[in-house]
């Protein structure tokens, strides 16, 4: 992944949740999701700069599976011929051309072996849905256009064939803007998508997806989990950023929930399926449970699980399907801000030092409903190149006891 893909994550880091007023207008769901999250077992899984591809996959399971205590990578996939697929979803390529028989090999051998060891077993392909040959803004892209729809819906099926055969949980999608692309904006897409006028696309803060745009983005959810459904029934779709993306990244991302109400109407409408949403709630920095009395002046963890929870539901419209889909699966960014210094024992310039970082996954499995994601850019778990920094062995016993401590 480039540079430019932390430029959300890092201005979404210094946004304050303010909660308390909410819960009198809405509730925050506290007392029943405490009791689900007590009888609940998270899991812990990585993705990051360092996410591994299925060549390295190959060479290296057996290592992979005695780092730092995980429960599944997020995996880089490419063709065998060597062609990157991460931001080829929402594209004109056609997967469905692109061999995929080497990797599905590699890829199975490893997850089989990971199986029978108890360790590695929720691993996910990562997918990033902004489209990269519509740049710059995406020029191109349409929620109204069959024939384009039909190509991501047909991609959308090859990913989780893919996932199925190689003995993957599902798929880990990024919505993030990339490439300045601007496919989620209402204010932006309305003229492309066929209204004669503006449908209701508002720049007030928060506002939720307009009346007449929602069925649009619902068929549009609906086709493309469909799709992927039929391939692999059981299918776990985490996303970066759920129903309240616009909460915390603004207008740009306000056609999103829409979108995803799709997506589980297409859980509802399949029959025999036990797929599941994950809203990862990308939001980082947070260092405890509640780093200020009553959330009011810096969020933590369970503040940040109150505001994603409360506006996830408020950006719904579908809201007993969000109730009965979605689960909670907060981040920890480990080198936040690319703060890291790989020096042994010198932590004093990073942002987690190895009791803080215990500290934050703890909290986050406290939150969580379904997984835990650390993230990471410069600082490298599997090392792919020359320019990873070394993970010092007192943050892997950090997170080893965090994960411990929470089971």
């Amino acid at each position: 992944m480039d540079k430019k893909i932390s430029g959300a994550r890092y201005r979404a880091s210094v946004v304050l949740i303010i909660v308390v007023a909410l819960c009198g207008v809405m509730p925050c769901g506290a007392t029943a999701n405490n009791k689900a999250r007590a009888a609940f077992k998270p899991r812990l899984i990585h993705i990051g700069w360092d996410s591994p591809t299925p060549k390295y996959i190959a060479g290296r399971w057996k290592e992979m599976s005695r780092v730092a205590a995980f429960d599944g990578v997020a995996i880089k996939l490419e063709s065998d011929t060597g062609v990157p697929v991460m931001q080829k979803m929402f594209t004109r390529h056609d997967l469905s051309k692109f061999p995929f028989e080497g990797a599905t090999k590699q890829v199975k051998t490893a997850t089989d072996n990971w199986r029978r060891e108890r360790t590695l077993t929720d691993n996910f392909v990562w997918l990033m849905l902004s489209p990269e040959d519509w740049t710059p803004e995406g020029r191109g892209f349409s929620w109204a256009d069959d024939a384009l729809w039909n190509k991501f819906t047909g991609n959308a099926a090859v990913m989780a064939r893919f996932a199925k055969r190689s003995g993957l949980k599902g798929l880990f999608l990024d919505p993030e803007l990339y490439n300045d692309t601007k496919y989620l904006s209402c204010d932006f897409m309305w003229r492309r998508d066929g209204f004669k006028e503006n449908p209701g696309c508002s720049p007030e803060v928060n506002p939720r997806v307009p009346e007449k745009y929602l069925p649009l983005l619902q068929r549009r959810g609906r086709e493309f989990m469909s799709a992927m459904l039929k391939e692999y029934p059981d299918i776990t779709i985490m996303t970066t950023m759920g129903h309240s993306a616009v909460r915390y990244n603004g207008t740009p991302y306000n056609l999103y929930a829409g979108f995803l109400d799709g997506v589980m109407q297409a859980m509802r409408d399949t029959k025999g399926t036990n797929a599941a949403l994950h809203d990862g709630m990308e939001m980082y920095g947070h260092r405890k449970m509640i780093d200020a009395p009553n959330c009011q002046t810096v969020s933590g963890f369970e503040c940040l699980y109150k505001d994603a929870t409360h506006f996830g539901k408020y950006f719904s419209n579908e809201q007993t399907l969000y109730d009965r889909y979605v689960k909670a699966s907060p981040p920890v960014w480990i080198d936040m801000s690319r703060r890291w210094s790989d020096k042994p024992k010198d932590f004093t310039g990073n942002y987690y030092q190895p009791d803080e970082l215990q500290t934050a996954v703890e909290s986050a499995f406290k939150v969580s409903t379904g997984y835990v994601w650390l993230y990471s850019e410069i600082a490298c778990f599997f090392p792919y190149s020359e320019s990873c920094k070394t993970i010092e062995k007192p943050y892997i016993e950090a997170i080893a006891r965090a994960k411990a401590n929470s089971r």
